[in-house]
């Protein structure tokens, strides 16, 4: 047995690398190996992105009810909330190299110093409406089984619960009653209780001043093969539970957020400051724009990397997808941060990096670097769309792609110029672009428009310059 292996009832997984739980690496990333005529049963994926590559064997994926013939070379790019589940089809041990990267919210906040003593009526209120807002906003969209609850354990807000959970008449259930435990001096921890059926389930409490005052509930995996399940199976792999459990946290560091929003907004006490620390707001309001450019980018570069699977095989795929998951550790530690230009600048070339492994000799980069433009503070990850757009919509067929990125000090600004020998475009169409950035469209520019406007507010520029057959110019300015 491997030093890392996972038993399931269908095989089992190595594990090259498992997120820790308090963050860092980003992927888990394992060999699944599925015996001959196994089936590894239906399964969420919640709120984690897979790749999958197969190395040996030969088999079946049901993907949100479509069934799809895979051997040797063939991939599979999956988002969160695909419903998915696999089948051996031959007589040997079917092997595939999975990737499970969990998609994050937000992060946790400082709370407000104000001297107030707790609330227990407004942390309750407060909690409804961030609960409310969630709702609207994320949980209802999110194909994942979850119970927000109260601090007395009334259930708020359910949502996905398998028919399994939904007949259960178990009076020890924990998803409907106070069953768990929570161990005095960790009880911020997303802690686990395995059910009467079974199957476990991640108890994660929400914290307002260091008061649990709710609890959200999901998972509903069966992790331990040795414990009977009754009805349907929840076999998974620990990628999906470690997926899960973040995703719960980020629940809980959402509604902490909101909850010290709401107490911003409060009336102020005798001697302090109105509107004190109010960069809160501004992480709430942006939080679900970086999930945007996030996925965007992981989607695309995983596209990238499906190619050179095909190509190259599967130990150039795994160097390939350390690339990235050393590029999502940034995004991950990073989500609403401000950084200094040039860390912007080592976060752009990983990514650039990833794409000459794509292109080869196709891509070639020029760079010219003004240290002191470099010292300017600015959103993390608003380069990166910039020279993505770039790259998959500037050619049209060009065999060689050639970009110039740029940083200056110019009348008293920073200023970074992205250029490329692309195809293009012409008037009427960059007219449209140069629109498009104002309209809060979900593309990569409108996006990174954004983004500056929620750092810079009006004092920053975004122009757009190209002509047909001379390729497309972005030079941004900020104050330094």
């Amino acid at each position: 047995m491997g030093k890392d292996r996972q038993m399931n009832s269908w095989g089992y997984i190595d594990w090259i690398q498992r997120e820790p739980s308090g963050g860092g690496f980003p992927a888990s990333i394992g060999f699944v190996n599925l015996l001959p005529g196994k089936r590894q049963a239906e399964h969420t994926h919640h709120s984690e992105a897979q790749f999958l590559y197969t190395i040996t064997g030969y088999g079946e994926h049901i993907i949100n009810g479509k069934r799809y013939q895979f051997g040797p070379g063939d991939h599979f790019l999956m988002d969160s909330g695909v419903v998915h589940a696999t089948i051996n089809r031959g007589e040997e041990v079917m092997q595939e190299l999975i990737v499970s990267i969990p998609i994050h919210l937000c992060r946790d906040v400082a709370p407000v110093q104000d001297g107030s003593s707790f609330d227990p009526d407004f942390a309750q209120a407060a909690l409804l409406d961030g609960i409310g807002q969630l709702a609207r906003d994320t949980l209802d969209h999110v194909n994942m089984p979850v119970v927000l609850a109260g601090g007395s354990q009334d259930i708020i807000y359910c949502k996905g619960l398998p028919p399994l959970c939904r007949r259960c008449e178990e009076p020890a259930c924990p998803l409907r009653r106070s069953v768990h435990e929570l161990h005095s001096d960790h009880c911020a921890a997303c802690s686990s209780v395995v059910c009467p059926r079974g199957l476990t389930v991640l108890v994660q409490p929400v914290m307002l001043d260091n008061r649990a005052c709710g609890f959200i509930k999901g998972g509903l995996f069966r992790q331990y093969p040795n414990i009977p399940a009754a009805g349907e199976v929840y076999d998974v792999p620990d990628s999906t539970v470690n997926a899960a459990r973040f995703f719960l946290q980020d629940i809980s560091s959402y509604l902490a957020a909101f909850y010290q929003e709401r107490k911003r907004q409060r009336p102020p006490l005798p001697g302090l400051p109105a509107g004190e620390a109010a960069g809160i707001v501004e992480q709430l309001r942006t939080h679900t724009l970086n999930i945007q450019i996030r996925n965007h980018l992981l989607f695309n570069t995983l596209n990238s990397i499906a190619s050179l699977a095909v190509r190259d095989g599967s130990m150039d795929t795994y160097r390939a997808i350390i690339d990235l998951a050393e590029l999502l550790r940034g995004l991950l530690r990073r989500e609403g941060a401000r950084v200094p230009l040039s860390e912007e600048i080592a976060f752009l070339q990983r990514y650039i990096n990833l794409q000459t492994l794509r292109f080869e000799d196709g891509l070639q980069v020029t760079w010219r670097r003004c240290a002191a433009a470099e010292r300017t503070f600015v959103p993390h990850n608003f380069l990166q769309p910039i020279v993505e757009n770039a790259l998959l919509h500037g050619y049209n067929g060009h065999d060689r792609r050639e970009l110039l990125i740029e940083t200056a000090l110019e009348e008293g600004r920073s200023v970074v110029r992205v250029q490329d020998n692309g195809c293009g475009m012409d008037a009427q169409t960059l007219e449209r672009l140069r629109s498009s950035l104002y309209s809060g469209a979900a593309h990569g520019l409108s996006m990174v428009n954004r983004k500056l406007a929620g750092v810079f507010g009006q004092d920053f520029h975004f122009d757009i310059a190209s002509r047909p057959g001379e390729g497309t110019c972005c030079r941004l300015s900020f104050p330094i």
